[in-house]
């Protein structure tokens, strides 16, 4: 009778130690996959991090590229308004020359 019992915890032992160990490697597997996927999600995370980057850099440049042409928009406009000041005051300088 006491070899049967032992007979029967060493078998319960054997299942348990089975299970333990499989139970272990799926953890395992579950880990390497878990694993995997930050890596992935790591790589993906930069990925776009550069890309905001460039958009943002892309987005800069279009401002100044805007900027610099409402400059030189205003530039042409200076002057013409400064061309046409002197041509009222040569205007103005005949008029007044006219008066006396």
């Amino acid at each position: 009778m006491a070899q049967e019992i032992e007979s029967a915890l060493n078998k319960a032992l054997e299942n348990v130690t089975t299970i333990c160990s499989s139970t272990a490697e799926k953890v395992e597997i579950s880990q390497n996959e878990l694993h995997k996927t930050l890596s992935a999600l790591e790589e993906k995370l930069q990925g776009i991090k550069e890309l905001s980057a460039i958009i943002d850099e892309s987005k800069i440049t279009a401002a100044c590229e805007s900027i610099e042409k409402y400059k030189a928009r205003l530039e042409r406009i200076k002057k013409r308004t400064d061309g046409i000041k002197i041509r009222i005051s040569k205007i103005e300088e005949k008029i007044s020359a006219k008066k006396l």
